[in-house]
């Protein structure tokens, strides 16, 4: 595992269950985990105090804790430019 100061803390939030799909533990005896929702339409995508990334939609919000700097270093190789 990486150290901690390198991992990159996540959370999501959303308005009802009814737009939480399904969460999966331990697929075939691994550790691993799936989330899965409905953050409905977009209504807007902000870096909140330049380091954490927040997704807002109708039913709920994504956020990770990640830089500028870091996701446009991610990012470059994608269409279009960054």
């Amino acid at each position: 595992m990486a150290s901690r100061e390198r991992e990159h803390a996540f959370s999501i939030e959303l308005k009802s269950r009814e737009h939480f799909k399904s969460i999966k533990l331990g697929n075939g005896g691994k550790d691993q985990v799936f989330v899965e929702g409905f953050l409905g339409e977009l209504l807007g995508v902000k870096l909140v105090e330049e380091s954490m990334l927040e997704v807002t939609g109708t039913n709920g919000t994504f956020r990770l804790d990640v830089s500028w700097k870091e996701l446009s270093k991610h990012m470059k190789g994608l269409k279009g430019g960054y």
